[in-house]
C-alpha cells in the first residue's frame, strides 16, 4: 500500500485516504485542536470555512495541546495532513511551527 501511495499518480487517492484518517479515525484530535483555535466546528469536526489566517500566538499552544494528549507521531502526521489538505487555506504560521518543534518532523 505504500509503494503503492507513494507513487505520483496516487497523489490524489493517498490525499483522499489522508482526509478519511483525519475525519474519520482522528475526529477527537480534530476538534481539539479546532477548539484550541476557536474555529467553529461540526460535532465530527467538519467546518465550514476555515480562516484565512491563524496566528502563531494561537497555533503554538493548540499544537502542544494535541502533543500533551496524543502520540507525538499521530500528531505530526495530523497537523502535516491538515496543513495540505486545504491548499486555498495559507497559514505561514502553520508553516513555522511544524519547521521549529523537533516532534513534528516526519
Amino acid at each position: 500500500m505504500q509503494a503503492a501511495f507513494a507513487r505520483k499518480i496516487s497523489d490524489s487517492l493517498a490525499s483522499h485516504v489522508l482526509q478519511a484518517w483525519l475525519l474519520g479515525a482522528n475526529k477527537e484530535m480534530l476538534c481539539d485542536f479546532l477548539d484550541a483555535l476557536e474555529i467553529k466546528h461540526a460535532d465530527d469536526g467538519t467546518v465550514d470555512e476555515l480562516p484565512a489566517e491563524v496566528a502563531k500566538e494561537k497555533l503554538a499552544p493548540a499544537v502542544e495541546r494535541l502533543l500533551g494528549k496524543y502520540p507525538a507521531e499521530k500528531v505530526a502526521a495530523y497537523l502535516h495532513a491538515f496543513r495540505d489538505m486545504d491548499s486555498t487555506v495559507q497559514w505561514p504560521a502553520f508553516d513555522e511551527v511544524l519547521a521549529e518543534e523537533p516532534r513534528l518532523k516526519l
